[in-house]
C-alpha cells in the first residue's frame, strides 16, 4: 500500500514549524537555568519536554493529512457528469475513522471537489444522500463553490428513514442526471454498507 500526503508542504509551513520548535527550545532553556538557580531537581522535565516536542511532530503531520493506501478516480474527457451518493445511515457515525466515518466521506469529497477546480474540465458534480430512503442533495452543476458548501453542510439527520439501501442511492442518482438531461454519467458511492441484493 502506498504512503504519502494529500497536503503538499511548503516553505511557509516548514518555517513556521522551525520557529515554533526554536522557540520551544528557548522556553526548555530558560526553564532549566531557573529550576538550576533554585537547585531544584525536576525528575519529570525531559519527559516535559519529550511531550512537548511529540505534539507538535504530530501536529505538524497532522497538517500534512497522512494517508496510506490510495485509490485513483478516473475522470474522463470533457463535460463529464459525475453524481455522489453519500451513505448517511447511522453506522456512518461509527469512530474507526476519525473522527468518524461520514466526516471521512466529506473531506474525500472536499479532495474531490479540490481535484475538479484544478482541472481544465467542464465537469458537473451532484450529490444524492441516501439510508433507509434517497433524495437528490445537491443537482448537477459546475459551480463547485456551491458544491463545497452543500459539502459542509451534510449530516446523519437530513433522512430520518434508517438503513442503507444502496438500490435507492443508485435510483436517486440515475433520476438526478435524468433531471439534469444528462443521458449518461457515472456514480461515485461513499459508503460503509454490503447490499448482497444490489443491482445495477
Amino acid at each position: 500500500m502506498e504512503f504519502g500526503f494529500l497536503t503538499n508542504s511548503n516553505i511557509v509551513e516548514y518555517l513556521l514549524f522551525s520557529m515554533a520548535v526554536v522557540f520551544g527550545t528557548i522556553l526548555a532553556f530558560k526553564k532549566k537555568k531557573i529550576l538550576d538557580s533554585l537547585k531544584i531537581k525536576s525528575r519529570n522535565y525531559k519527559l516535559s519536554i519529550f511531550i512537548f516536542f511529540f505534539i507538535l511532530t504530530a501536529i505538524f503531520i497532522a497538517g500534512l493529512r497522512p494517508y496510506y493506501g490510495k485509490y485513483e478516480l478516473k475522470i474522463p474527457g470533457k463535460y463529464s457528469s459525475l453524481i455522489v451518493a453519500v451513505d448517511i445511515s447511522d453506522s456512518m457515525l461509527a469512530k474507526d475513522a476519525f473522527p468518524t466515518r461520514l466526516d471521512s466521506a466529506k473531506r474525500k469529497l472536499f479532495d474531490l471537489v479540490s481535484y475538479l477546480k484544478k482541472t481544465d474540465n467542464a465537469f458537473k458534480l451532484g450529490i444524492v444522500l441516501f439510508s433507509g430512503s434517497a433524495y437528490t442533495y445537491c443537482p448537477l452543476t459546475k459551480d463547485l463553490d456551491v458544491v463545497s458548501n452543500y459539502v459542509k453542510s451534510i449530516d446523519n439527520k437530513l433522512i430520518e428513514t434508517g438503513g442503507s439501501d444502496l438500490d435507492l442511492g443508485l435510483q436517486a442518482s440515475i433520476a438526478a442526471f435524468k433531471s439534469a438531461k444528462i443521458s449518461s454519467g457515472q456514480v461515485l458511492f461513499l459508503t460503509d454498507g454490503e447490499d448482497e441484493e444490489f443491482q445495477i
